[in-house]
């Protein structure tokens, strides 16, 4: 796909061509993604093609999101990141929800992004992924392993299970502990998304 600045092309970013899904309902399905010579296909039988984001729509949709999620300008985010419309949902208010998968150097994500009607993000949420650079030291005691996100999506009401898992490098460092975490998201007609943690749970484990 190859799209220029002005609306006409702005509003064919909407048409249903550019999305393999309507109205996504979980997250399941990036795990059978498989990418072939930088294109993202469905599965590893390479049948079904997601249409990336050209530097037009990188710089129009995303790079918004990731200057403030990761810090990261735009010209980064057109050189550095690979990135593909997944799904298009019903449209919220007069805003109008769409899902991206990006991923860059230690950074991999299913956007839902909304946009208003010149389709730029007015808010966002991370169905999946984000940032992880491998282990990282939570405290001076405390290892963090990385985050697992699944969520699944019914009209404006998301619902997200995290998992965080944490190990001990002082005198405890034969256990483990999982923080499960439980969000749910509403998408409001005026474009803002809230999210309340509703449940958690502490799951700890021996791990020598």
């Amino acid at each position: 796909m190859s799209c220029s600045t002005g609306k006409p092309q702005q509003e064919s970013l909407l048409s249903d061509d550019h999305f393999v899904f309507k109205n996504l309902t979980n997250t399941n399905l990036i795990h059978s993604f498989k990418y072939q010579n930088n294109q993202l296909f469905s599965d590893s039988t390479l049948r079904t093609e997601f249409v990336p984001l050209d530097s037009t729509f990188k710089r129009l949709i995303l790079a918004p999101i990731l200057k403030k999620d990761l810090g990261v300008d735009a010209e980064y985010t057109g050189k550095f990141t690979l990135s593909h419309f997944i799904s298009k949902q019903e449209k919220i208010g007069q805003n109008q929800p769409i899902v991206i998968y990006s991923t860059a150097d230690d950074y991999t994500s299913l956007i839902l992004a909304l946009l208003d009607s010149t389709f730029k993000p007015i808010s966002h949420l991370i169905l999946s992924g984000g940032l992880f650079a491998g282990p990282y030291e939570a405290n001076d005691s405390l290892t963090s392993w990385g985050e697992e996100t699944f969520s699944k999506i019914n009209d404006n009401e998301i619902t997200s299970f995290v998992s965080k898992t944490y190990v001990w490098t002082d005198f405890r460092n034969d256990s483990a502990f999982i923080d499960s975490l439980l969000f749910i998201s509403k998408i409001r007609d005026n474009g803002t998304i809230e999210t309340k943690l509703i449940d958690s749970l502490r799951i700890k484990r021996k791990i020598r």
